[in-house]
């Protein structure tokens, strides 16, 4: 039979797994995400992007979530070097 602490260990357990499945299923879904950004960014013609994600200006690539963060970095700092050479 079960007790108060079983139950407690048992919603435990089980709340651990539904967290574990949850994750995961979050992460295949940014992944598939970035996959059609990447996508749309290739057919597009943008700079560094493909269906595995993004290629920075040094050449490193991203994958996961972390290509829109290169990315945006790479667009901040053309836009902070060509404001400079304009003035």
């Amino acid at each position: 039979m079960y007790n108060l602490t079983s139950f407690k260990t048992l919603n435990t357990k089980q709340q651990q797994e539904e967290l574990i499945i949850l994750q995961q299923t979050s992460l295949s879904e940014s992944d598939s995400i970035i996959s059609s950004f990447g996508e749309v960014g290739e057919n597009l013609g943008w700079n560094g992007w493909c269906r595995s994600g993004y290629r920075d200006t040094s050449g490193m690539l991203h994958k996961g979530i972390n290509p829109l963060r290169a990315f945006v970095s790479d667009l901040t700092r053309e836009y902070q070097y060509q404001q400079q050479t304009m003035v």
